[in-house]
């Protein structure tokens, strides 16, 4: 067993500019952990410094359990997978597959049975002679892969390799990554800024912000439980729903009042030191046209604004009575038409509410967390 990889509070400066200060980060032995976040976060940049291209300008970075921190890129036993796949495009499959085992000395023998190795496991055999100009988008992506593979590395850097695919090759690809870990169990630091990837690649996703980790955790974790409003936010497509409201404490129940909107939740399981302005929150895919399986629900009166079809699935765009825009996720041909009226129903279980600093102080999930029926209803 080895460590995986450790950021461990590493800095960032350009100048007078700190891009992030003190950030740590551990992927663990034989883990796909994915950094997920807006452009201009750092992520490529963190990449980069476990990756040796670029300098820390204080902190330490270990691969393995080894200080690699001042480590050439070479000696960090590392395999990069680029977003260009930065091939040579004057040599064969197997000159690009070779091309580090040979400066790295390794016997000519050893380094003809690990292409062929490499070649069958990536479904290469058949390209081995083959220039990177004759090969597909998928092709070429598998050589890289190859390539970082065939050094037997301690653990894999990916950063955004699908992004210079098509959507159709992109989910194809990201199969066979998926499929590629499950084989190997190496360990896997990949950066992306599409949420797709992260939810559905990473065994953890870490997600980053101006320089700062806002939640790291599950896919699952860090969409039913967000940290934090931006993390709520950016994870979920439609993006979550979002509304100010005041709450309003009583013996049993606390009542969340929000333009005409009152909801009432009961005080068991809410923090004592609920503030007084929240924002609650709440999922597309949690706006139903009603609940029928007994969970307590709120009511949500909007007027359709318009929808968008999409074969599995349709979008509503809905104005509440403040003309606050809201977005529901129902099945296809379900629902009010444009233009009408309806009360919908959002179960409590599906709410979320943050504070005034963004961060989260309730997740209704916790409601049933028990998986028992709730006694109190709205």
């Amino acid at each position: 067993m080895t460590d995986g990889i450790r950021v461990e509070q590493v800095t960032k400066r350009y100048g007078q500019q700190v891009l992030f200060a003190d950030i740590d980060l551990h992927v663990q032995d034989g883990e796909f952990l994915v950094i997920v976040g807006p452009s201009g976060c750092g992520k490529s940049t963190l990449m980069r410094i476990v990756a040796g291209i670029e300098p820390v300008s204080s902190g330490r970075v270990t691969v393995g359990g080894r200080d690699v921190t001042h480590a050439h890129p070479g000696d960090r036993g590392i395999g990069m997978v680029f977003q260009d796949y930065a091939l040579y495009p004057h040599l064969s499959v197997e000159g690009n597959l070779a091309f580090g085992l040979r400066a790295h000395r390794v016997p000519k023998d050893v380094i003809r049975q690990r292409i062929a190795d490499t070649g069958e496991a990536l479904g290469l055999t058949d390209q081995l002679k083959k220039r990177p100009g004759q090969l597909s988008g998928g092709q070429r992506q598998r050589v890289a892969l190859g390539r970082a593979m065939i050094r037997e590395p301690a653990a894999y850097l990916m950063d955004e390799p699908l992004s210079n695919l098509d959507a159709a090759l992109r989910v194809q690809m990201r199969a066979e990554l998926i499929e590629f870990h499950r084989r190997t169990r190496g360990t896997v630091l990949y950066v992306t800024h599409d949420q797709v990837e992260a939810m559905t690649m990473g065994d953890r996703v870490a997600v980053l912000n101006e320089g700062e980790f806002a939640q790291i955790g599950t896919p699952s974790e860090i969409y039913e439980r967000p940290a934090t409003v931006f993390v709520a936010t950016f994870l979920g497509s439609p993006r979550m729903n979002l509304l100010d409201a005041t709450a309003h404490p009583y013996e049993d129940e606390v009542e969340l009042t929000s333009g005409e909107l009152k909801w009432r939740l009961p005080r068991k399981g809410l923090p004592a030191d609920l503030p007084e302005s929240v924002r609650i929150g709440f999922r597309p895919e949690s706006v139903h046209a009603r609940v029928d399986d007994g969970t307590p629900a709120c009511p949500l009166a909007a007027t359709v604004s318009y929808r968008e079809n999409l074969g599995n699935e349709s979008i509503l765009h809905l104005r509440d009575s403040t003309g606050r825009p809201i977005v529901a996720r129902l099945p296809p041909r379900t629902g009010p038409r444009d233009g009408e009226h309806a009360t919908f129903q959002v179960p409590l279980t599906d709410l979320h509410l943050f504070g005034p600093d963004g961060r989260a102080c309730w997740h209704g999930i916790e409601l049933a967390a028990d998986g028992q029926p709730l006694p109190w209803s709205a």
